[in-house]
């Protein structure tokens, strides 16, 4: 039975400057040749990744959280006040048009008035 495989010896080496693959290098020839330590050894003990930098980047992150979520918030107010003001204009709009109709009628009326040819008001009875 084969050894379980570790982290570091999945990770091929990095290319060269050439951008040529360099050939395989086994785990134990790249410990040896390296005075970094391995990726599952890396994180520093106290468990901080990068100390006052990370709190300060993750300061400026929550702050960009909370204006993003501030102009969400303003851009869904204005779309409501748009949505709104569109629904008012189409009232008043629909308003004006039942207005027009009536007076369109009304003036139809008075013209079929004017045409009637049983006027009664002529005085030609003399």
């Amino acid at each position: 039975r084969k050894a379980p495989v570790t982290e570091a010896e999945n990770i091929p080496p990095p290319p060269r400057r050439g951008g040529r693959p360099s050939k395989p290098v086994d785990a134990a020839g790249l410990a040896q040749t390296s005075s970094a330590p391995s990726p599952t050894t890396w994180i520093p003990e106290d468990a901080t990744p990068c100390g006052e930098g990370h709190r300060s980047v993750e300061s400026q992150y929550q702050e960009a959280l909370r204006a993003l979520d501030a102009d969400r918030e303003t851009l869904r107010r204005e779309v409501e006040r748009v949505i709104a003001a569109d629904a008012a204009r189409e009232g008043e709009h629909a308003s004006l048009r039942d207005r027009c109709a009536e007076l369109e009628r009304e003036l139809e009326d008075a013209r079929a008035a004017a045409a009637d040819p049983n006027d009664d008001d002529d005085d030609d009875d003399d």
